[in-house]
This record gives structure tokens, C-alpha cells and sequence, in this order.
């Protein structure tokens, strides 16, 4: 073993054109984190590509990506805004896929003639994708409203989650005897049979 602390530089590589710093973790390959390569990432993933793609492209597992996330700020940030902006595009698909009406219909041939019938096939095929980006949506903005508590900061863009509410003020209640006698105090009084 080096005499090295395990948590000291090992080497300054060069890679693509950028420095990459490698640091000696412990057991496993040392890192090959570059600022650039993180930003690759998330541009791709900005640009509709998935999270495996992008990661593919750069010669990383997305296992490895996400690390790189928990432990640079930077990258954290810009996946985190990268997300969000996937998001918004996703959610402006929507209407369009629902509104594209082009090939409901088709005209099938017949021996005496043609009919314009239901294409059912395009229509569930629709629903699904429209179906499939609601989920994902519904995942995303998970992530967007949780990442604040999982330690995404607000230089990523997300928003803080809400205050919690404070702690009702009993000093001004009443007891349930006194809301009970105060709700018999409204009915109205039986006749009495006194007079």
C-alpha cells in the first residue's frame, strides 16, 4: 500500500480535453468526474434523451452518474434543472398528442366500394403514450417537490417545500362541556306543563 492518506489526490488526468481530478476512494475504481462530462449528461438529458442514453453516450453507468450527483453541487444543479426542464416539455406534449385527430380514421376497401372506420389501434396507441407521460410526469414532480428535503439546494431551481403549520392555539378553546352547554343554550326550550 502507498503511503498516501486514501483520501488524497492520487493524479490529474486529462481527459477530452478537460482535467479530471482522480481521487483514491478505498476499494473501486477512482473516480473520473469532469465537469464538462456532468454537463454532457444533463444536456442530453434536457434534450429528451434518458438518463441510461446519456450516460451510455459519456461510457458510465447511470449508477455512476447518480453518485457523481450526491457528491458535486454543481452537477446536482444541473441535473436538477435539467429535469425540470424535461418536465415542462413533457407537459407541453400533452395537448398535442391529445389533439392530433390525423389518423383516427382510415378508409378501408371494400369489394363494392370504400368505408372510413375507427382506427382503434392508433387511438389506444395514443391513449398509452399519453398515459406514459402522465407517469412520468407524476414521478417527476415527485422528485421536483421532494428534492428540497433530500438536499437538492434552491440554486437548483426547485422549490422549497411549504412551512409547516404551526401548532393550533388551544388557549382560546372551549371544553366539550362548555360547547355542549352552549349548543343546548341555543334549541329552543321545551313548553312546560306547569301552567
Amino acid at each position: 500500500m502507498r503511503g498516501d492518506d486514501d483520501k488524497s489526490v492520487v493524479a490529474v488526468v486529462a481527459s477530452r480535453g478537460a482535467p479530471s481530478i482522480t481521487v483514491k476512494r478505498g476499494r473501486g475504481r477512482p473516480s473520473t468526474y469532469t465537469e464538462a462530462r456532468g454537463k454532457r449528461i444533463c444536456t442530453a438529458i434536457e434534450n429528451r434523451s434518458t438518463m441510461a442514453d446519456a450516460c451510455r453516450a459519456e461510457g458510465v453507468t447511470p449508477g455512476t452518474f447518480l453518485f457523481w450527483v450526491s457528491q458535486h453541487p454543481e452537477l446536482r444543479s444541473s441535473y436538477a434543472r435539467a429535469l425540470n426542464t424535461k418536465l415542462h416539455l413533457l407537459i407541453d406534449e400533452l395537448p398535442e398528442i391529445a389533439d392530433e385527430s390525423r389518423n383516427d380514421y382510415m378508409t378501408r376497401q371494400l369489394q363494392n366500394g370504400s368505408i372510413t372506420v375507427l382506427n382503434i389501434e392508433h387511438i389506444a396507441r395514443t391513449r398509452l403514450r399519453v398515459d406514459t407521460r402522465k407517469f412520468l410526469i407524476a414521478q417527476m414532480m415527485q422528485y421536483k417537490y421532494l428534492a428540497p428535503i433530500v438536499g437538492l439546494d434552491e440554486a437548483a431551481g426547485l422549490p422549497q417545500p411549504p412551512a409547516p403549520l404551526p401548532a393550533p392555539d388551544t388557549s382560546s378553546m372551549i371544553s366539550d362541556d362548555d360547547a355542549a352547554m352552549s349548543y343546548r343554550a341555543l334549541l329552543p326550550m321545551p313548553a312546560s306543563d306547569d301552567a
